[in-house]
């Protein structure tokens, strides 16, 4: 008889009261604890909303998290970012440790978006 197929995968544990020390410094604005909350939760959170809102990319649009910021330019078109209508020459920007905005357009819209420090 052969035995069953074992599949290896990593588990890690945090402690409730860790991630409570986690959210506190995050709130002080500790740029390390987002990081290390984020390693350890994104993926659940990710999976929940995946669930909620059952489609994957759907999931993905409301859990992006901004580790650097991230500067859109507007080249042509428009887009509707955080509630605000840009047009060519229209600038926005996402701070780090932010989540994700949502991004529409009407008519269609051509950007150009660059991670790093903000000014």
């Amino acid at each position: 008889m052969r035995s069953p197929a074992l599949t290896a995968r990593a588990v890690s544990y945090e402690p409730e009261e860790a991630l409570g020390i986690l959210i506190a410094l995050c709130r002080t604005g500790d740029q390390a604890a987002l990081a290390r909350l984020y390693d350890r939760t994104g993926a659940q959170v990710q999976g929940l909303a995946e669930r909620i809102l059952g489609e994957r990319g759907a999931a993905e649009e409301v859990t992006i998290e901004h580790r650097v910021a991230e500067h859109c330019y507007v080249l042509s078109g428009d887009v509707r970012a955080a509630g605000e209508v840009l047009g060519p020459g229209d600038y926005h920007l996402a701070a780090a440790g932010t989540t994700h905005a949502d991004f529409t357009s009407e008519r269609g819209c051509l950007l150009l978006i660059v991670d790093g420090p903000a000014a």
